[in-house]
């Protein structure tokens, strides 16, 4: 890349940088899971990134009986880590997107936590954050909590819009719709919710700010890298080589559907020419990235720092990240006027 930079290169290359030194220093089973009290006025402890279960036992509400949990429901965020290992390797590779046994080695890459590109600012066109009242599970939890959410509209008015959204593992009565946790009317609607009362009791007091997944987010493509990880639920490791990112970085130099548009067009290219890829989109961070190649527990050797022939044969025909298209090239050190691209790296297959 020549010339001036785009202002969304030198955002992507200073966000990298960052989160490649922190997550180096960080544990990698920190899950930054939140501790929320139902008693607790710290609007830090307002949002959660995991689903926090308050099993509890069957009671009456509003008319209808049924197991609830006051829980958030939070799409996970896809994590996808970094190997920190040296890239050598010295065998003859075959490249193969086959479905991945059970692994059987012990050893699995050293990994962090990428999260290069950090929170978006919220977009009025993109609300998928609502506030979670009730949550049901087992048989008829869709017809429970329908019935529910039928009787919370006509006892608070605060939440005359309430609905339910269906899960695979159960149902959620949500309110409420915002464009993200920056949203400036977000914290003061869910404190509403908290606040109100049933005789003495407060039912919506662990109510929290979740994300809702989006009909299109739901959808799953044919090369949807989420489909490797659904054909493959033994595999404690699943990983794939990223060879291609698109997103803004905060520039809005690019909408949503562009990203997401690009991102599968190349994964069609890519599969035209015989490799085995696949897209998977971050609407969150507003970022879609392509893979190649699907590993288990052997893509790495942590005591010979050995990569396995499949990821060595993909690094070798695709040696270098394109971003948005382009190859991003930073200094080599600090100060220094010499570049280096930025190298396709291994990434776990989102859960």
């Amino acid at each position: 890349m020549s010339g001036d930079h785009p202002s969304w290169t030198i955002l992507f290359a200073a966000a990298l940088g960052t989160a490649l030194l922190v997550g180096c220093a960080e544990n990698q089973q920190n899950s930054r899971k939140m501790a929320v009290s139902a008693a607790s006025s710290d609007p830090d402890t307002l949002v959660t990134d995991e689903p926090i279960e308050d099993e509890r036992e069957p009671a009456s509400f509003g008319g209808t009986t049924g197991k609830a949990t006051t829980a958030a429901w939070v799409a996970k965020t896809p994590k996808w880590s970094i190997p920190g290992a040296p890239q050598t390797g010295r065998t003859k590779p075959v490249v193969s997107a086959d479905a991945v046994e059970e692994p059987t080695k012990d050893s699995a890459p050293p990994v962090t936590t990428n999260n290069s590109a950090g929170p978006q600012s919220a977009r009025e066109d993109d609300r998928r954050w609502s506030v979670t009242l009730m949550t049901f599970s087992g048989e008829d939890n869709e017809e429970l909590a329908e019935a529910a959410c039928i009787q919370l509209r006509r006892r608070y008015p605060l939440l005359a819009q309430a609905f339910v959204q269906n899960r695979a593992s159960g149902s959620v009565i949500l309110v409420g719709r915002f464009t993200g946790l920056d949203d400036p009317d977000a914290r003061p609607f869910l404190k509403q919710v908290q606040t109100l009362t049933d005789e003495n009791a407060r039912p919506f007091a662990r109510s929290l700010l979740a994300r809702v997944a989006t009909s299109r987010e739901s959808q799953m493509g044919a090369f949807d890298l989420r489909r490797a990880r659904q054909a493959n639920p033994n595999a404690r490791s699943l990983y794939s080589m990223e060879v291609a990112v698109w997103s803004d970085f905060g520039s809005d130099e690019i909408t949503l559907d562009q990203i997401r548009s690009r991102a599968e067009a190349f994964t069609k290219k890519l599969r035209a020419q015989g490799y085995p890829a696949f897209f998977n989109h971050d609407d969150d961070r507003r970022m879609s990235i392509v893979t190649i190649g699907l590993f288990g527990e052997d893509a790495y050797n942590s005591k010979t720092m050995l990569y396995s022939d499949g990821v060595e044969e993909i690094k070798r025909k695709f040696p270098k990240l394109l971003v948005n298209d382009e190859e991003l090239r930073r200094p080599i050190r600090k100060g220094s006027q010499e570049t280096t691209p930025d190298a396709s790296f291994l990434v776990e297959v989102p859960r």
